[in-house]
């Protein structure tokens, strides 16, 4: 579904593996789902190398995967973009970590399960509901609309309000400022609500649980410069705690899944027209009620209404009584 979602939108889809393909120039955005092992990187320093800004370059054919992504999203082509999708499940990616915090300050902590049981779908709160992010100016007190964020949640909406974003296995993200490169700025998207907690296992087999709060569910950093002719030029890597948030289950007209995605496509992809799709509620689609609202239905439906009940009965019991 995710492919037909971009396909609709007017992108063009490609698969590669950079570990003896090249990334097509033509190429906007860079989509990492669901890695399950690390990438590879160039450790040598022969005569014909060149360490540049991208990494140490030997040649194409020879070039690792990390030197690939950094020369493709890096300034002497423009800036370009990437969306990473890891999950709870993801393991310890030491080369593909250590890239995504030195050059844009984000990272994942492997095996800590983000769980929120009152502001998610289902019963065991793996299926985490987000929240919108919005940044107010604080000279004005008003949105501030010109961050990624802003752009990715109107479009989000524009739907109209009311649709979940669910991230269901996610892992627990993170962002350092100070890790990144200059000029780097990072924002989160969409966070959990303050009910949230972190669970992974401990070295002597124990489950732990933490109180998490408001963590990242998604975030991105991005990078701006000017090229020709004063043309701002923009570079966007998104980091997405669950691989499933692009899967068929939730990129339906239910969730607001698929319009956050085509939202990261708008902003991303600055030198394409992307057509509005239409949106086409399902008549039988079942309603979805997270946990903690079920909870206080449950509470209303077995006890404020019998109570108001047996309170109307007394009243009518006493006016007999006394007639």
């Amino acid at each position: 579904m995710l492919q037909n979602i971009l396909t609709e939108a007017g992108f063009e889809l490609q698969y590669k593996d950079l570990s003896y393909e090249e990334i097509d120039s033509r190429t906007r955005i860079l989509i990492v789902s669901n890695p399950s092992k690390d990438f590879t990187r160039y450790e040598g320093g022969g005569e014909d190398s060149d360490n540049s800004a991208a990494g140490n370059i030997i040649g194409a054919e020879e070039m690792a995967e990390t030197e690939k992504i950094g020369i493709y999203l890096g300034r002497s082509n423009g800036y370009n973009s990437m969306i990473v999708l890891v999950n709870s499940s993801t393991p310890k990616l030491p080369t593909l970590e250590e890239y995504l915090l030195n050059s844009w300050g984000l990272g994942y902590n492997a095996g800590r399960q983000i769980i929120d049981t009152s502001h998610s779908i289902g019963n065991d709160g793996s299926s985490v509901v987000g929240k919108y992010i919005t940044k107010i100016d604080e000279e004005t007190g008003k949105i501030n609309e010109n961050t990624v964020g802003y752009n990715i949640h109107k479009t989000a909406s524009s739907i109209g309000t009311g649709s979940k974003t669910v991230f269901k296995n996610a892992v627990e993200l993170y962002y350092n400022a100070d890790e990144a490169d200059q000029d780097v700025t990072i924002e989160t998207v969409i966070s959990t609500n303050d009910t949230a907690e972190i669970v992974y296992t401990d070295s002597e087999g124990n489950e732990i649980r933490n109180d998490a709060g408001e963590t990242p569910l998604m975030l991105v950093s991005t990078v701006f410069d000017y090229g020709e002719n004063n043309v701002g030029l923009y570079g966007y890597v998104m980091l997405v705690s669950s691989t499933d948030f692009a899967s068929d289950t939730y990129l339906v007209n239910k969730y607001g899944n698929n319009n956050v995605l085509l939202g990261a496509a708008r902003v991303m992809s600055t030198e394409r027209v992307i057509p509005d799709l239409e949106y086409k509620t399902f008549v039988d689609e079942a309603m979805d009620i997270e946990l903690g609202t079920a909870t206080a239905l449950t509470w209303m439906v077995s006890a404020i209404l019998p109570t108001m009940i047996i309170i109307i009965g007394l009243v009518v019991f006493f006016k007999r009584r006394h007639l």
